[in-house]
């Protein structure tokens, strides 16, 4: 299914499957076969066409999974998928990483001189709600992810797609080691993180939404604290540099202030 979706085309009566990979192709084929099925070489005027795959006898499990006549705008994750147990779900999102997912890699030059490096993992998809299920789906992960609208190049003109993005290295390690990609992605992405052990996380890619200070106050309040007793706190290395009034804190400033009002448990869990 996971290929199905990403690489799969079911609009039409036979589908298609394409992909390069050698080992996801050997994957494919081997999956079609345990459930009674075939992936079968593309042939014009009796040549095979690389990359390119019929597969056959599986139409059943498109209809079961609302699949069967999709476009690619209109795929979405059928809802019993969101039901299955967490092996399933990563065994799904690994293929479908595999397929559609990329992982890109670059060095940064800072201003004063210093090299760092950069990853990010991104799954794109023509279809809003797939790429909006995707992103759901990651949070069963812990994994917190963007969703962005761009426009590619299409057939000598332009067309909508959506992103869905992971770009703290904390959040691309924990899905590389949690869910990770069939196929030669996966070997890559390996031996770039093996390159980036040095690169701190960005604590400000999780933010609790700025509601939240409504709350804070009311706890500061209750126990008869103020903000400058917090800094009074802080200056003494007891906790952290509270994040500006109304803008939303991330967890690791929240926990801090859970921590300094006495370990309120609204927060902390909240954190």
């Amino acid at each position: 299914l996971g290929y199905m979706y990403s690489e799969g085309g079911t609009s039409q009566h036979l589908y298609t499957f394409t992909n390069s990979d050698p080992i996801i192709v050997d994957s494919m084929k081997n999956s079609c076969l345990l459930l009674g099925g075939e992936l079968n070489p593309k042939r014009l005027h009796g040549n095979i066409i690389p990359s390119c795959y019929y597969i056959t006898s599986l139409r059943h499990i498109g209809k079961d999974f609302k699949l069967d006549g999709c476009l690619a705008t209109t795929k979405k994750i059928h809802p019993d998928i969101f039901k299955w147990d967490k092996d399933s779900i990563r065994t799904f999102l690994k293929a479908l990483f595999g397929g559609d997912g990329h992982f890109g890699y670059r060095k940064l030059i800072r201003k004063n001189g210093s090299i760092t490096s950069h990853c990010k993992i991104v799954y794109s998809s023509s279809s809003k709600q797939l790429a909006t299920d995707v992103r759901d789906l990651l949070m069963k992960f812990g994994l917190i992810s963007k969703l962005d609208k761009i426009f590619v190049k299409y057939k000598g003109g332009k067309r909508l797609s959506w992103q869905v993005k992971l770009s703290d290295i904390a959040q691309v390690r924990s899905f590389v080691e949690q869910i990770g990609y069939y196929g030669v992605k996966q070997n890559f992405a390996e031996t770039c993180l093996s390159l980036m052990k040095n690169v701190s996380p960005n604590r400000n890619k999780d933010l609790v939404p700025k509601d939240v200070w409504k709350i804070i106050k009311q706890k500061f309040v209750l126990q008869n604290k103020s903000y400058k007793s917090y800094g009074k706190a802080r200056k003494n290395g007891l906790v952290e540099k509270l994040a500006k009034i109304y803008k939303s804190p991330n967890r690791d400033s929240l926990l801090c202030l859970a921590k300094f009002l006495d370990n309120d448990s609204q927060l902390l869990n909240l954190a």
